[in-house]
């Protein structure tokens, strides 16, 4: 399979990919499949509209930016990321009673993007050049199904995940142990009961270069760990129902709960508590109408340990007693998501002409509990433990609605075409009456800013086409 998309959304963007897929049968009931794709996406923008004028341009290349007198080693910034992906899986069957499975998976990045070069008179250090990110990602494990009386299930799994990054100087390495055990029991015609119980464990050495001088801002990072690659426990729950009380009509309920331990964390996310709900059904009307719809409902409870400092400090230990300008403070964030889904796949020519009609809504309510771990005596008297606290932290709204025709030419043909609309509603403490020019307390301008995260909301209105080949 072969896709090329072309857009041009205030900067250009190209994306290719090339894929095979395959799949043999082999003895002792097994089969063999495989599937390998690269990739490439490119993409370019003016630098220039990051800032907040452009005052000069000495060459074509070369320009000073913005109030601060920012130089920049080129105008024009090009991006390209080349990915290659392999995945490789053999299930067998070979007693009626035991089914088995293993699979690797790999995946690697190229980052051939172009390095420019910020400098900076105001900033320390003066000079700048982005770094080039790149991650590769091994994944491979086993799973073992054993079928037991009374109509019991049995599954077992275990997977391995080594994950490394380049120009990542905290935890560049991880490595996953996750280890599963599902039980499945379907006694009866109409009806399907599942739970199970998931562990991860993730590893990772912490290896951020050692700094001597003790006012060197770069002290804090011996403290924080990042919880994207910070080492954790993780234990999850499951549940769920599926029910099937016609012959055309079924839907399932389900519960989740995921318990996240950071324990290695000093200064950062220190735990992660989530409990998920969810129910879905479809219906098929007289084989041409099928109509779906969800609803999911999270809550998420996660807990953080920061500190506060002023600059320049030698006070980055949050082991030391607190002070009035360096002390430790908690935050205790809560997250309630909804989200729900509805529509119609309508078989016009059946396995010919589909028409695909779909709405989608989700809405996030955030809430964030501050606690500064010290005598409370704030410099201007205006903030209390109780004033600090923010109430809409993260809070965002998603819609989206889709229209899609599907035609089939041939068994290995199809053309689609279609229309999407999506609009996105952002409202965070942090961006709401964003100002380019922040001020302290006492009025004076703290500086410049440059409009970034300034309007994350937006609307899009998408027309595409697609054509798809299956070998």
């Amino acid at each position: 399979m072969f896709y090329l998309i072309s857009s041009y959304i205030g900067a250009r963007f190209r994306y290719y990919k090339l894929e095979f897929k395959g799949a043999v049968k082999l003895p002792l009931n097994s089969k063999f499949n495989a599937n390998l794709a690269t990739s490439s996406a490119q993409s370019s923008g003016n630098l220039f509209d990051s800032y907040v004028a452009d005052v000069t341009a000495a060459t074509s290349n070369i320009g000073v930016q913005g109030r601060t007198g920012v130089i920049l080693s080129g105008r024009v910034f090009n991006g390209k990321v080349d990915t290659q992906n392999y995945d490789f899986l053999l299930t067998s069957s070979p007693l009626y009673f035991l089914d088995g499975k293993i699979f690797y998976k790999y995946y690697n990045t190229s980052n051939r993007s172009d390095q420019i070069t910020t400098t900076d008179s105001s900033a320390l250090p003066a000079t700048f050049t982005n770094d080039l990110f790149d991650y590769r990602k091994e994944k491979y494990g086993a799973e073992l199904g054993f079928k037991l009386p009374a109509s019991f299930y049995l599954t077992t799994a275990y997977t391995r995940v080594q994950t490394h990054r380049t120009v990542r100087e905290d935890i560049p390495n991880n490595d996953d142990d996750i280890y599963g055990i599902d039980l499945r029991w379907s006694g009866l015609d109409f009806m399907v009961a599942k739970v199970g119980y998931q562990r991860l464990q993730r590893r990772g050495d912490f290896e951020w270069p050692t700094v001597t001088d003790p006012t060197d801002v770069n002290n804090i990072e011996q403290f924080v760990r990042r919880f994207d690659v910070a080492p954790r426990d993780r234990d999850t729950y499951k549940a769920a129902v599926d029910f099937f009380p016609l012959e055309n009509l079924n839907f399932s309920l389900g519960y989740k709960y995921k318990d996240t331990n950071y324990k290695d964390t000093i200064l950062g996310l220190r735990s992660d508590k989530r409990s998920e709900f969810t129910i879905d059904g479809d219906y098929l009307i007289a084989k041409r109408v099928r109509l779906f719809a969800y609803f999911d409902y999270e809550y998420v409870k996660l807990d953080q340990f920061e500190r506060q400092l002023p600059s320049p400090t030698t006070s980055y230990n949050p082991a030391l007693p607190p002070t009035s300008t360096a002390f430790n403070w908690t935050v205790n964030q809560t997250e309630t998501n909804y989200g729900y889904g509805l529509g119609a796949d309508i078989y016009i020519i059946p396995q010919k002409l589909t028409l695909k009609l779909q709405h989608n809504s989700f809405k996030s309510d955030g809430f964030a509990d501050y606690t500064y771990l010290r005598n409370f005596a704030a410099a201007d008297g205006s903030r209390t433990q109780d004033n600090i606290d923010i109430n809409n932290w993260g809070s965002y709204e998603t819609r989206y609605y889709l229209a899609k025709v599907i035609y089939g030419v041939t068994k290995s043909l199809s053309l689609s075409a279609g229309y999407a609309y999506e609009k996105y509603i952002y409202d965070d403490a942090q961006y709401n009456g964003y100002s380019y020019l922040p001020t302290s307390a006492t009025g004076a301008t703290l500086g410049y800013l440059t409009g970034a995260y300034n309007a994350p909301s937006y609307e899009a209105h998408v027309v595409f086409l697609g054509v798809a080949f299956r070998f």
